[in-house]
């Protein structure tokens, strides 16, 4: 029993005992046995109460941690997770110096797509190319939604070569069986790794820019 159900369940009994139920008598027959049953009664509906109220707390708390960890429209982990993900293979870079690469990608003239053809395609082209990444990807990488139509993709224990080579696969798959009406969907891939002395702005900041190449 936590702490706060014993206090509940105390508070409870001092309350039997000054609304007149009375104290709880000893030898003295039934009355004794009425008393006590009043009084486990009282006590496990008190912990049923708590362990209720306990149970909704903690589902409302998994919610919330669903909601703050992965994106609502294409499921995949949420930038905050992400960077948590991240730090771990900073650290653990930090350490062993174990190989670890990051693919930024994003949709090309995604502003022309919501334009043309409405947010509701705009947003089944998002849950499409997540889904299709998805099934090119080991099950120890993490793919997040970074934000509007960026993606970012962490690679643990890739060398430079296999993560170019992914890339590579990414983009063309994309551009074969992702469309939209009469429309190709193209993506712009930057390839990164993690160096010595590395912090998150900074290797952050290098697959930035060599998305920004990818574009030019």
């Amino acid at each position: 029993m936590t702490f706060f159900a014993a206090t509940l369940v105390a508070l409870i009994s001092l309350i039997i005992l000054w609304s007149g139920l009375g104290y709880l008598p000893v030898f003295y027959g039934e009355a004794a046995i009425y008393t006590l049953q009043i009084y486990i009664l009282c006590g496990f509906s008190a912990i049923f109460v708590v362990n209720a109220m306990l149970y909704e707390k903690e589902l409302a708390l998994a919610v919330l941690d669903e909601k703050i960890e992965h994106d609502p429209l294409t499921g995949l982990l949420s930038r905050t997770r992400l960077r948590l993900e991240l730090d771990r293979e900073l650290q653990r870079f930090s350490r062993y110096e174990t190989e670890c690469a990051l693919i930024m990608f994003d949709i090309d003239h995604f502003k022309r797509v919501n334009d043309t053809y409405g947010h509701e395609v705009g947003d089944e082209v998002l849950e499409s190319l997540s889904i299709h990444v998805r099934k090119l990807i080991r099950t120890t990488d993490t793919l997040c939604r970074w934000g509007g139509e960026e993606f970012l993709l962490l690679l643990p224990q890739t060398d430079t070569e296999k993560a170019r080579v992914l890339a590579e696969r990414i983009r063309t798959s994309v551009m074969q069986k992702l469309l939209v009406p009469q429309k190709k969907i193209t993506i712009s891939l930057g390839v990164t790794m993690l160096i010595k002395g590395d912090d998150q702005h900074e290797v952050l900041a290098r697959v930035d820019a060599a998305i920004y190449q990818a574009k030019q």
